[in-house]
């Protein structure tokens, strides 16, 4: 398990939050991919990023919340869509860790993280 301290810019995101446990299934992460397929947002040119708002040590599982979200171009018309929402990240140093595995394996994840 590797985290990597990047600097990242500013981004502009849609977003969908779930709020639960971690370790459930992650039907948001479904509903994102098929809105940004619909709407032409897909890599290379956007990325998708999780974001887990939470420490799951510290809060109720079923009060965790994730944003599973997809980069926007900057033209992006946000006004036109009601099914997802939109928020700015700030940008700065972020600790990354890419996750390809199953949700089961998520806690090791968030220890590694977290310790």
């Amino acid at each position: 398990m590797k985290v990597v301290i990047k600097k990242l810019p500013p981004l502009e995101v849609a977003y969908i939050r779930r709020t639960g446990s971690y370790f459930e299934p992650q039907n948001h992460w479904g509903k994102l991919l098929n809105w940004s397929i619909e709407n032409n947002l897909y890599p290379p040119e956007q990325s998708f990023i999780g974001i887990s708002l939470d420490n799951p040590e510290l809060v109720a599982s079923h009060k965790c919340r994730h944003d599973a979200c997809v980069t926007i171009p900057e033209n992006f018309d946000k006004e036109k869509y009601h099914d997802v929402q939109f928020k700015r990240l700030d940008g700065g140093n972020y600790g990354l860790y890419q996750f390809y595995d199953k949700p089961h394996k998520l806690s090791e994840a968030y220890q590694y993280m977290y310790a």
